[in-house]
């Protein structure tokens, strides 16, 4: 703003050019001029021409431009994002799977009535009289009468069956119903976890824009507090006025911030890589460097050394040496290797029960093997048969290792539960909340890979 000053006083002593004879410097150090004190300032300029009332139309322009810019660069910040609708993200995928969840609930509850009522029915029809017409003279024939051919006792025992039959059909409607709540809870976990996640980044954005445009509105609001003072005191030299009343610097009024942004820089934004290396390495380096770098070390050193070494060494090393040299050379070594390498393993299916993805990948890693990849389980890819098969179980979803380090992921390998077969978890639903979780009802088969 100091250049406000200049160009005010390049105005005054343009439009204070003397109508007499007096002679008007053709230069005039109009920086010079503006750093004097107020007093020394209207001399300076009344002696170079200028008149009191240009001096006074100097300094009330600074003001006026002053007071323009704020107003300026404050509607510059009120356009700035306050963070109001962060809140908002990712709500609505929550309501919508809020809606599905109290969906399938109302299912249950209705599945859950009617297995009620049906195991009431079973119990009046397995618990029903059976009347029989039979004569005395039959019953003194045979101590033990075969009333099963009876027809009171047929129709009886058959409602009695077919109750049974729905009782139980109405039970497993039950339990599928509750696997579908079960999988709905945990597509609001997911949709939940997305929602914290798309808030936190909208509060990191907001922060940092908030953050630059009021570092420029503050550097701005610096730039103007000399020329203000300066032009107060210039009204208050022209006006005789002692002592001067200096009002206020105008300033931009910090807009308000939505919960969160103030301090989303520690609770939300991510640090920055360092642009540096660390300073020291991790590790320890030795004292004086190897004379020559080892090609290829032995995982363990052997246990003896060689009793009588060659004095030269072979022209050529060996490309495939056995584990320990033959007693004996083969008589008759084949002429020719095989056409084609030996085909990698097929996965081995473990039966689960409920394990999270880790407890899953140790039960791998104890059989020597880790979880496979979705290409081994998967060859064909997305909604091609797995590579046993698969599952009959509705929403049978399979741990499974990402190339990329993604831990969490699961690929569905059954047809059932509105899924398709060898459908990645991660790429259509993103990674589960209840694959961390301690046990589940979709984990029941493990593909372990060597």
């Amino acid at each position: 703003m100091g250049r406000l000053l200049i160009i005010a006083l390049a105005v005054c002593f343009c439009d204070a050019a003397p109508t007499t004879d007096l002679v008007v410097p053709e230069y005039l150090d109009f920086a010079a001029f503006s750093k004097l004190a107020p007093t020394a300032f209207l001399q300076a300029v009344i002696k170079s021409g200028g008149t009191e009332a240009e001096c006074r139309s100097f300094a009330t322009t600074t003001i006026d431009t002053i007071s323009e810019s704020v107003k300026s660069e404050g509607a510059i910040l009120n356009a700035v994002d306050t963070g109001a609708g962060c809140a908002s993200k990712g709500q609505e995928l929550v309501q919508v799977a809020q809606g599905r969840l109290e969906a399938k609930e109302g299912v249950l509850a209705a599945k859950e009535g009617s297995a009620e009522e049906a195991r009431n029915a079973k119990t009046a029809a397995c618990t029903a009289a059976v009347d029989m017409s039979v004569g005395l003279d039959t019953l003194k024939k045979t101590t033990c009468y075969d009333y099963s051919s009876e027809a009171s006792f047929i129709s009886t025992d058959a409602a009695c069956n077919q109750a049974t039959i729905a009782s139980s059909q109405a039970a497993a409607a039950v339990v599928s119903a509750t696997t579908d709540v079960q999988y709905a809870q945990g597509e609001v976990q997911d949709a939940v976890a997305e929602a914290a996640r798309l808030e936190s980044g909208c509060l990191c954005r907001v922060h940092q824009e908030q953050a630059a445009a009021q570092v420029a509105a503050q550097t701005a609001t610096t730039a103007h507090a000399d020329d203000w003072k300066q032009a107060q005191e210039v009204l208050c030299a022209v006006d005789q006025t002692t002592p001067c009343p200096m009002p206020p610097c105008p300033t931009v009024t910090q807009p308000t911030l939505a919960a969160g942004v103030a301090n989303a820089d520690t609770q939300h934004c991510t640090p920055a890589p360092t642009t540096e290396p660390t300073a020291t390495p991790t590790a320890t380096p030795t004292a004086e460097p190897t004379a020559e770098p080892t090609a290829t070390p032995t995982a363990s050193p052997t246990p003896d050394p060689t009793a009588n070494p060659t004095k030269h060494p072979t022209k050529y090393p060996t490309k495939h040496p056995t584990k320990y040299p033959t007693k004996y050379p083969t008589k008759h070594p084949t002429k020719h290797p095989t056409k084609h390498p030996t085909p990698d393993p097929k996965p081995t299916a473990t039966a689960a029960n409920g394990q999270s993805w880790t407890a899953s990948q140790r039960v791998c890693i104890n059989q020597g093997k880790q979880l496979c990849t979705f290409d081994k389980i998967c060859p064909k890819g997305e909604g091609s048969y797995p590579v046993d098969g698969g599952s009959s179980v509705a929403h049978d979803w399979s741990p499974m290792l990402r190339a990329d380090g993604v831990t969490n992921d699961w690929v569905h390998i059954s047809s059932k539960g509105g899924h398709s077969y060898c459908k990645p978890h991660g790429k259509h639903h993103g990674l589960p909340a209840w694959g961390t979780q301690p046990s589940n009802i979709f984990n029941h088969k493990i593909y372990c890979c060597g």
